[in-house]
């Protein structure tokens, strides 16, 4: 039984093996063409639109095929054939592909010739001469573009990208200095190679290429927004302010204006600006999401939640609007609502981040399985990073599962044997496990990394003051800790707390109702503070403490069932 192929995809199978019946014309090679090649001097095909469709087939296939060179001609066959100049460029496209610059420039040349009027062409020409390793060829065809066409802004601002993929970022850059050396007086060669530099991130370069375009150019909107963005923010104001003095209308500069603003916390005065520009360009997505941005900054949750909620209708499934309307969500406590947002981000800069909070919200809603699911996937993105390894031995430790906790951070540590955070988590495991032995160890490496960080002190101190053992230490880490971080409440409660364990009950109240003072509602220094006063004699102001401290306790907590155990025990059976 024979294999029957579609009629077309047959034809263009026998167009790559030789030429096509009842036209008068050979087959394409892999050898690269001239500019002028005799191809351009062979007879038309009798059947030319039968021709072209079989020929563009054959180009379509040898390029999925894995042929680019033979894609490449039977590209430009098409071209000449059909009078469509464009398909020059998937001819240059191709020969790139197949490492054939010389080919690509003689399609690229046969393009311009095709199209004298298109900026393009020339383009092509210099990635041709730049995978050539021709720095001053592609220098060459970048002067003919800019002197040509030195209007063409997008295309200007896209050659250093493609002269950098064709033959590297040094090429690019040797090849549009070049191009702006040889033509000094016209701003086009400067606006192009001072993209390139601000894209590199060499920003001294970047300005002084791009004030000679904006010099050269005053009015030349693109040449004022590209240097306003190379500027620092201040300064890139300033120059946007003075441009928008004289152009009060255009939309781009009134746009990074507020960019600018917002990047320089000025964010009711960004605000101002983005609503105007929203009432101007109702469709427009970055207006809408910058509105947002500005609100969002003012914590205007409800308004910005609007603007973002705008973008989702001009671009569904936007994921920058999905990101902050998770975070306007979590703002407002809304953790389900914010959890639904981050799920709907996929493929995108934002979606480790959204993982991560989606994370962070399974957890506040104790939704603990989904949380270890989410923070397992996010080690797919970046199976070494340290933090997901410490959240999920976190999260394994919140379900009970001690032992399995304590391996997750062992196996962080393995790779990241030295990182305080993993130590810290490993810590608080071991601690959990009555480990008081490696827990000690576990900390006193941290401290000695981090001899500033008031917590690692704050948690020995504690654990040592909780469990009865060698307080006079105990209370000597805690005054460190309170000596790194005054008055915070956890290490006040800490305080109170060793004192009570050393008899000292109205120091101790002392300290617990400092610790109330600066977190107020806290369950815990409120549960310490009923037994103080409980030691001290005084039940009925100690009852009243714990049926507050039951009150802000958390349901399931270990903390609420000893405080129900202790109400229980005072009020009878």
């Amino acid at each position: 039984m024979s294999l029957r192929l579609p009629r077309a995809r047959s034809i263009a199978l026998a167009l790559l093996a030789g030429p096509l019946i009842g036209c008068q014309t050979p087959a394409p090679s892999q050898e690269a063409p001239t500019a002028r090649a005799p191809e351009t001097a062979r007879s038309q095909p009798e059947d030319p639109y039968r021709y072209a469709l079989a020929a563009y087939l054959a180009a379509q296939i040898a390029q999925r095929g894995g042929y680019p060179a033979q894609s490449a001609s039977w590209f430009a066959r098409t071209a000449e054939v059909t009078g469509r100049s464009d398909l020059y460029g998937q001819a240059v496209d191709a020969a790139l592909e197949a490492g054939k610059g010389e080919a690509a420039a003689a399609y690229a040349e046969r393009w311009r010739e095709a199209a004298p009027e298109s900026p393009e062409p020339l383009l092509a020409l210099a990635r041709a001469r730049a995978q050539q390793e021709d720095t001053e060829g592609a220098a060459e065809a970048m002067g003919r573009l800019i002197k040509a066409h030195p209007r063409a802004e997008e295309v200007l601002l896209n050659a250093g990208r493609s002269l950098a993929q064709a033959g590297g970022v040094q090429m690019a850059v040797k090849a549009l200095r070049g191009a702006a050396e040889a033509h000094p007086d016209n701003a086009a060669g400067h606006l192009a190679y001072g993209h390139l530099l601000t894209r590199l991130r060499q920003q001294q370069g970047a300005v002084e290429a791009l004030r000679k375009a904006r010099d050269l150019r005053p009015e030349w909107e693109v040449a004022v927004v590209q240097l306003a963005q190379a500027l620092p923010a201040s300064e890139g104001l300033e120059v946007l302010r003075a441009y928008l003095a004289e152009h009060p209308d255009s939309f781009q500069p009134r746009l990074r204006f507020a960019q600018g603003l917002l990047a320089t916390e000025r964010a009711a005065q960004a605000e101002q600006v983005y609503a105007s520009l929203a009432q101007e360009h109702p469709e427009s997505v970055e207006v809408f999401m910058g509105l947002g941005l500005a609100r969002f900054h003012q914590e205007g949750w409800i308004d910005a939640a609007e603007a973002f909620r705008r973008v989702l209708v001009l671009d569904p499934g936007n994921n920058a609007a999905l990101y902050h309307l998770g975070r306007v969500a979590e703002k407002q406590q809304d953790y389900e609502g914010a959890s639904a947002y981050y799920s709907r981000i996929h493929g995108s800069r934002y979606v480790q981040e959204a993982r991560l909070r989606e994370a962070m919200a399974a957890i506040k809603t104790d939704d603990l399985e989904r949380a270890l699911k989410l923070v397992r996937q996010l080690r797919t993105y970046q199976p070494e990073e340290p933090e997901y390894y410490r959240l999920e031995a976190r999260i394994m430790a919140e379900m009970d599962q001690l032992k399995a906790a304590e391996k997750m951070a062992d196996r962080g540590l393995e790779n990241h044997p030295k990182h305080a955070d993993l130590l810290y988590t490993r810590a608080l495991i071991r601690e959990q496990r009555g480990d008081y032995q490696g827990m000690e160890a576990d900390i006193r490496r941290v401290i000695e990394q981090r001899p500033d960080q008031a917590r690692a002190y704050n948690f020995l101190g504690y654990s040592l003051a909780d469990r009865g053992v060698r307080l006079e230490e105990a209370r000597d880490l805690l005054r460190k800790a309170n000596d790194l971080a005054p008055e915070q409440g956890y290490i006040l409660d800490s305080l109170g707390w060793v004192s009570y364990r050393m008899g000292k009950l109205d120091k101790a109240e002392r300290y617990l109702r400092r610790a109330l003072e600066e977190t107020p509602g806290d369950p815990k220094i409120l549960s310490h503070l009923g037994e103080v006063l409980e030691a001290k004699g005084r039940a009925e102001d100690a009852r009243k403490i714990w049926h507050e401290a039951l009150d802000k306790a958390e349901g399931g907590s270990s903390l609420a069932r000893e405080l129900r155990r202790r109400l229980g025990e005072k009020e009878g059976p």
